[in-house]
């Protein structure tokens, strides 16, 4: 079954050259933010720029990425992972991470940073987020049949429903299937119709996931160069043996 709603760019697709850089590795759901260099303290806080000064603790359910435009990222890892990692600007330095499904992490920086951020799927809180910040909306498809949520309820419902992405929109419960959105917690209720449509959005959008390519270490960028550079090197002995014996 079709859905009946969709989740589309306010603007049409990624906007700028770098986010069209993210575009071109297969990432389909990307923004722009900026934070502000990191206060002393572990809280979270909202600078006088309107800023936040760090990423707070959290997940995806899909791997994500981050491509530094300017500044400095410092990606700590939590929970059962740990480590840490930093990705910059700086001459040299890796400028983009692969995040692996369901690692829980935060950020920090020193010097502020602008960065991308790209999503291969979209979960609920991705999409709560990106329609707050005025990237992305819900537009009804021309079969539909529900009733326009306000914006307000509309982010609270997708903040508070529980999210199985290996769930389904019309579960069959005989079969030990469960929804993909699970809004028996959620109030005030979501219409039937429109987690219907919400549902079948959701379930579309994880049926057809499919991993984006992981961007190149700088060492797997080495071993690239050397493999052309030997290539060229074998192509230039074969050219000049040819012309000697000739």
């Amino acid at each position: 079954m079709e859905p009946t709603l969709d989740i589309v760019y306010i603007n049409g697709g990624p906007q700028g050259f770098h986010e069209g850089q993210v575009a071109s590795q297969g990432w389909r759901w990307m923004r722009t933010n900026t934070i502000d260099p990191t206060q002393s303290g572990s809280h979270h806080a909202i600078m006088s720029s309107g800023r936040p000064d760090r990423l707070p603790a959290h997940f995806h359910h899909g791997p994500s990425t981050h491509m530094v435009i300017s500044g400095d990222l410092r990606i700590r890892k939590q929970g059962a992972h740990t480590g840490s990692y930093e990705i910059s600007d700086a001459p040299g330095a890796r400028r983009q991470d692969h995040v692996p499904p369901r690692m829980k992490y935060g950020a920090t920086s020193r010097t502020g940073c602008t960065f991308v951020e790209g999503h291969q799927c979209l979960s609920p809180k991705s999409a709560e987020r990106f329609i707050d910040r005025e990237t992305l909306r819900v537009v009804s498809r021309p079969d539909a049949r529900w009733r326009s949520p306000s914006e307000s309820d509309l982010k609270l419902w997708l903040r508070t429903l529980k999210f199985n992405p290996e769930g389904r929109a019309h579960p069959d419960v005989s079969r030990g299937e469960e929804p993909i959105l699970d809004a028996s917690q959620v109030s005030p209720p979501i219409p039937l119709d429109f987690l219907n449509a919400l549902s079948e959005w959701f379930e579309e959008e994880w049926e057809h996931y499919q991993p984006p390519l992981r961007p190149p270490t700088k060492q797997e960028t080495q071993q690239q160069k050397i493999v052309l550079l030997l290539a060229f090197i074998s192509v230039a002995i074969a050219l000049f043996a040819f012309k000697y014996w000739m």
